[in-house]
């Protein structure tokens, strides 16, 4: 063996033991690729000191074998470059000779070679991409499902969603946008990026929603020209945009934008392919927790509504009750003498009582017969100022005030005259008993409907009982006779005619008024 042999020998045996040191301290595929390139330039020198022309490719096979199953596609062309580079060079700088057609054979075996290994390099690690790519999609996923089980909060899961959506796509903007009329959108900017304007209307949501297909803009010069035009205005290069279906519906949009090209088919598509059922799912969630609320809430109104009935009936029942009963009682003693005045005074007091007594007993019966359904009408052409002057005559004696009627006599509706004088009589007695002053009623024709209006002079309701004016057992202010029936009668009343009640308070110089609109041609008018 040659002095250079042994030299090369002891080199070759330096490198290992360095190799292995090296290893210790330093990332392997860093010291993969400085030993492959040492490698190289030894199988260089062994192969000029041997001269052995067959041994000049052959060594530079297993470099581009290692650099394409351990390194990556790259470093596969970068060792197959340097094997044909040594190839072609070697022979000429160890004075071996060797045919120019025999080192272009080597070259192009070793090229074919290396294209080969580098296409099977290149499929590796594509595939391992995209299993790494799944796997985080996946892990989103499941982050994603498990909020949106551990919470009914609709707005948390969206921003968390959207979060989670912007750093596993590594997006400037996520944005989740729930299907009109939901008014607001649920967004997480990358810092130091402005946020979406969120009045501004936004293209690719309505695209989405109109077509239940995604919109997909991997650069500006791809989308059309409204695109183009959006992606300006938000200052974004590309975005995109996924339907959330729901039995059927787009309930809502799912929105990814970047300040530079991306391929969202394979960064973004698929992911939001997985979450949108549960983005879907998570808004119908919410809505029906939301609806259950809302029902519940009801339901405890309905409660408080029957028990302060109950306590208002109760009352108002007892109190004519325990008078008649009392003066009735006092004029069956023997022992208390009762003059002929007392006697009829106690008389007139227990028939007035025992009246009211009726008329609630009237009205309790009413709002049961409306509350089964729509009443029977007896539909016909009615005067309404005859019915309103006979239901301010009726009711005017018991107050000791006048009720002003201002009513035409050709002001005429399709109307059950019973009915309807029953809604007037209510009207005249709740303004008669909660209003002061003149109590008015002004009828008119506007418009195919009659309308009738019930006024007085006093302040008429706050705004925060008007709300509530037609509820039932509901009462305009507290400490008055009634139940609370009278409104609520009326207007279910008026309604049953194809008509509607309203309460307008007193703006721009006009009064306050309980407003009745009937309608006046038979074929409006609402008949069961």
């Amino acid at each position: 063996m040659t002095a250079a042999q042994l030299a090369l020998l002891g080199a070759s045996l330096v490198a290992a033991i360095a190799y292995a040191l090296a290893s210790r301290r330093f990332a392997p595929a860093n010291v993969l690729r400085v030993s492959l390139v040492t490698d190289t330039f030894l199988i260089a020198l062994m192969a000029a000191t041997l001269e052995r022309e067959e041994l000049i490719a052959l060594g530079y096979f297993w470099p581009m074998a290692f650099a394409a199953f351990l390194l990556g596609p790259r470093d596969t062309i970068f060792f197959t470059a340097m094997g044909a580079l040594a190839t072609i060079l070697v022979p000429a700088l160890a004075g071996v000779e060797s045919g120019a057609l025999t080192v272009t054979a080597e070259v192009i075996v070793l090229g074919l070679v290396g294209v080969v290994l580098y296409l099977l390099s290149r499929s590796e690690q594509q595939a391992e991409e995209t299993l790494a790519l799944e796997r985080s999609h996946d892990a989103v996923a499941l982050r994603i499902a498990e909020r949106t089980r551990s919470s009914l909060d609709v707005e948390t899961i969206m921003l968390q969603t959207a979060e989670e959506l912007g750093h596993a796509c590594t997006a400037a903007r996520a944005l989740i946008w729930p299907a009109p009329p939901v008014p607001r959108a649920y967004e997480w900017p990358r810092p130091g990026v402005q946020p979406v304007d969120p009045d501004a209307t936004h293209v690719p949501v309505g695209r989405v929603i109109g077509a239940r297909v995604p919109v997909v803009v991997d650069e500006p010069k791809r989308g059309d020209a409204e695109l183009q035009r959006y992606l300006r205005e938000v200052g974004a290069m590309s975005l995109v945009g996924y339907p959330v279906a729901w039995q059927g519906q787009v309930v809502a949009v799912l929105g990814l934008y970047d300040d530079v090209p991306r391929n969202w088919e394979r960064d973004a598509v698929p992911l939001l392919g997985q979450i949108a059922s549960l983005v879907g799912a998570a808004l119908a969630q919410a809505e029906l927790f939301a609806r259950q609320l809302e029902t519940v809430e009801q339901m405890q109104e309905l409660v408080q509504l029957r028990e302060q009935f109950v306590a208002n009936v109760s009352h108002e029942l007892r109190t004519p009750l325990t008078s008649t009963i009392g003066f009735l009682r006092t004029l069956e003693r023997e022992d208390l003498p009762v003059n002929e005045d007392d006697r009829r005074r106690f008389l007139r007091i227990a028939r007035t009582e025992a009246e009211r007594l009726g008329r609630l007993v009237e009205d309790l019966l009413e709002f049961a017969r409306v509350g089964r359904g729509v009443p029977r009408l007896n539909l016909a052409p009615v005067a309404v100022g005859d019915v309103a002057r006979q239901a301010a005559q009726r009711l005017t004696p018991e107050n000791g005030r006048e009720v002003a009627v201002d009513v035409a006599d050709d002001v005429v509706a399709m109307a059950d005259r019973d009915r309807l004088l029953q809604v007037v009589s209510n009207l005249l007695a709740n303004a008669l008993v909660h209003g002061a002053g003149q109590v008015t009623v002004r009828g008119f024709d506007d418009d195919q409907r009659v309308v009738l209006e019930v006024t007085d002079e006093g302040d008429g309701v706050s705004e925060e009982r008007a709300a509530e004016l037609f509820m039932p057992f509901a009462r305009a202010s507290e400490g008055v006779p009634g139940t609370g029936l009278g409104l609520a009668i009326a207007r279910a009343l008026a309604e049953a005619h194809g008509g509607s009640l309203t309460y307008r308070p007193a703006e721009n110089g006009s009064p306050h008024a309980f407003v009745v609109t009937l309608p006046r041609e038979p074929d409006v008018a609402h008949s069961a």
